[in-house]
C-alpha cells in the first residue's frame, strides 16, 4: 500500500540521513539531511535552490549535482554541510563560509568544490570549522583563464579549525594553519594529497604574532601535488613570533622541493621566527633546502627516529637556534652547516642512525661539505654517539666556535660516494656508502670512536683515546 505523499517524503529524507551518516561517520540520523540539486535524491528532498543562510547545529544539508546557491549572504555552517558532486562537476561557492560546524566532501563525491573567498587578489579564506575530505577535490579561486590558484586558506584564523584529509586532493595557493594570537589549526592526513601550490605555513603567518598549528601525517602525501608535481613552495613551522608549529610523521610523505640559496633566504623552515618542531618516526621527509632555527627568535627542532629525510642544503641554526637529533633512520643532505651566522647555534646528535653528507650542491655550491661552526662565527656542536654513523664525502671542518665529539661506538667516515644529489637513495643504513671520492679533515679532532677514511687526506691534529680505524 503506497504511503501518503508527506509520509513518503519524510521517509525518503530519513533513509537518506541514515545512509549518508554511515558514509561520513557523522551522526546525523536524528535529523534528516536536506538535499539540494537535480538528482533523484534532491527531487525527493528540497529541489535545486539553496538560499544562503545558516545551517543550524544538529541540522544537515547536502549539495548534489545541479545545486543553485541563491543570495550573497554568508553560508554559516554550525551543523553539517556535505558535498556530493559527480566527477565532471565543479560546485563554485563565492559566498563567505563561516560557522563552527563541519564541511565534508563525502566518499561518494568525485567532483570539485571551489571556494572563491573575497577580494580581487590573494583572497583570504578563513575557516574556523572542521573540514573533511574523503574523495574529490577542494580548491580555491583561480586567475581567470588559467589554472593558477590565488586563494590563501587560513585554518584556525583567530579561532579553531581542523582539516581531516582521508582521500581526494586539497589544493589552494597557500595554506596557513593557526593564524593570529588566538588561532589554533590542526591538520590530520591519513590518505589522499594535501598539496598547496605555494607555501604551507604551520603556526602563524609572516609578519604576524602568535598562532598554534599542528600537522599529523599517518598516510597520504603532503606537498606533492599530482597536478603540478613537487610544486609546493616550502613548508614552514613556527613562522610568527610567539607561534608554535608542530608536525609528526608516522607514515606517508612531507615533501617540498623549493630550492634556496645557501644563505637560506627561501626554502623550507622549522622555526622561522617562532618555535617549530618536526618528528619523523617513519615515512619520508624531503625539502629542497631546509633551515632549523632561521630567524633570530626562531627555535627549530627536527627529530628522526625512523624513515628517511633528504635535503640539498641543511642549515642547523641560521641566525636562531636549531637542533637535529637522529636516533634511527637516515638523513641525507648535499651539505650541512651548524651555526651559520654569528648569532646562530646548531646542535646535532647522531646515535643509532645515519647522516649522509654526500650529495652534489646546486647553484655552484660545494658538495659533501659539513661545517661545524659556520664561517661567520656561528656556534656548532656535533656529537656522534654509540650506533651513530656520519659520512662526509668531501670536507669536514670545525670553525672557531665549533665542537665535535666522536664517542665510543660512533663512526665518522671522511670521503665516500658522492655524485648527483638523489634524495631517493637515503636509506636507514650506511652500508651502501663505500670508498670513492677523497675526503678532507680540516682542524683538530679528539675522538674515542671510529674514524674512517675512504682516501687519506688530512690536515690538523688527530688524537684519540683508542686506536683509530683507517
Amino acid at each position: 500500500m503506497p504511503l501518503p505523499g508527506g509520509v513518503a517524503h519524510l521517509a525518503a529524507r530519513v533513509a537518506l540521513s541514515v545512509g549518508l551518516s554511515i558514509v561520513t561517520g557523522v551522526a546525523v540520523a536524528a535529523d534528516p539531511i536536506t538535499i539540494y540539486g537535480t538528482t533523484a535524491a534532491a527531487a525527493a528532498s528540497a529541489g535545486t535552490t539553496y538560499t544562503a543562510g545558516t545551517i543550524a547545529s544538529g541540522s544537515a544539508v547536502q549539495f548534489d549535482d545541479g545545486t543553485i546557491i541563491s543570495g550573497s549572504s554568508a553560508i554559516t555552517i554550525n551543523g553539517l554541510l556535505q558535498i556530493n558532486q559527480s566527477a565532471t562537476n565543479r560546485l563554485i561557492i563565492s559566498n563567505t563560509i563561516a560557522g563552527s560546524g563541519t564541511l565534508s566532501l563525502i566518499d561518494t563525491n568525485s567532483g570539485t568544490l571551489q571556494l572563491t573567498g573575497t577580494g580581487a587578489t590573494n583572497r583570504l579564506i578563513p575557516l574556523n570549522m572542521t573540514i573533511t575530505t574523503s574523495n574529490g577535490r577542494l580548491m580555491g579561486p583561480q586567475v581567470s583563464g588559467t589554472g593558477i590558484e590565488t586563494g590563501i586558506f587560513q585554518l584556525g584564523a583567530s579561532g579553531t579549525g581542523t582539516l581531516n584529509v582521508a582521500g581526494g586532493l586539497v589544493t589552494g595557493s597557500a595554506w596557513q594553519i593557526g593564524v593570529g594570537s588566538t588561532g589554533v589549526g590542526t591538520v590530520n592526513v591519513t590518505g589522499g594529497t594535501f598539496g598547496p601550490y605555494g607555501t604551507l605555513t604551520v603556526g602563524g603567518s609572516s609578519g604576524g604574532s602568535g598562532g598554534t598549528g599542528t600537522l599529523t601525517i599517518n598516510g597520504g602525501v603532503v606537498g606533492d601535488n599530482p597536478l603540478t608535481p613537487l610544486n609546493v613552495g616550502g613548508f614552514r613551522f613556527g613562522v610568527a613570533q610567539n607561534s608554535s608549529g608542530v608536525a609528526t610523521i608516522t607514515s606517508g610523505t612531507l615533501r617540498a622541493t623549493s630550492i634556496a640559496t645557501q644563505d637560506g633566504a627561501t626554502g623550507s623552515f622549522i622555526g622561522l621566527a617562532g618555535t617549530g618542531s618536526v618528528g619523523l618516526n617513519s615515512g619520508y621527509l624531503q625539502a629542497g633546502h631546509l633551515t632549523l632555527g632561521s630567524g633570530s627568535t626562531g627555535r627549530g627542532t627536527l627529530t628522526i627516529a625512523g624513515g628517511s629525510a633528504s635535503t640539498n642544503n641543511l642549515t642547523i641554526g641560521g641566525t636562531g637556534n636549531g637542533t637535529l637529533t637522529i636516533t634511527g633512520g637516515a638523513m641525507k643532505s648535499g651539505n650541512g652547516t651548524l651555526g651559520l651566522a654569528s648569532s646562530g647555534t646548531g646542535t646535532v646528535t647522531v646515535s643509532s642512525g645515519t647522516w649522509l653528507v654526500n650529495g652534489n650542491g646546486l647553484g655552484g655550491e660545494s658538495f659533501g661539505v659539513l661545517r661545524v661552526g659556520g664561517t661567520s662565527g656561528g656556534t656548532g656542536s656535533l656529537t656522534i654517539g654509540n650506533g651513530g654513523y656520519v659520512v662526509v664525502s668531501s670536507t669536514f671542518t670545525t670553525g672557531s666556535n665549533g665542537t665535535f665529539a666522536l664517542n665510543s661506538g660512533g663512526t665518522l667516515q671522511i670521503g665516500g660516494q658522492s655524485g648527483v644529489f638523489a634524495p631517493s637513495t637515503a636509506t636507514g643504513t650506511a652500508s651502501s656508502v663505500g670508498s670513492g671520492t677523497m675526503g678532507v679533515l680540516a682542524g683538530n679532532l679528539n675522538f674515542a670512536g671510529t674514524l674512517k677514511f675512504a682516501q687519506n687526506n688530512t690536515s690538523g691534529t688527530l688524537t684519540s683515546s683508542t686506536t683509530p680505524a683507517t
